[in-house]
């Protein structure tokens, strides 16, 4: 079992709900991270995304891969 913990800050469009946008991120990530047999937890601290993932190092590194591309958020 690994873990992986990164902090990052949100970059989403100005106006946005941010509580939405986690929770629909969560939301698609939890059920991807299911399916690859990982855990963790994504918590939203004053536009401020921290994440745990853990599982084998596999999957985590194909994840977090994507993670580092995602543009919602910046300063991984």
């Amino acid at each position: 079992m690994h873990r992986l913990l990164y902090n990052s800050r949100a970059a989403l469009p100005p106006g946005s709900d941010i509580a939405a946008y986690a929770q629909q991120i969560a939301a698609v990530s939890g059920a991807r991270n299911g399916r690859l047999g990982l855990t963790g937890m994504l918590v939203l601290v004053e536009n401020m995304f921290i994440q745990v993932i853990e599982g084998q190092l596999p999957e985590i590194d194909a994840v977090f891969e994507d993670i580092c591309c995602d543009f919602r958020h910046r300063e991984l």
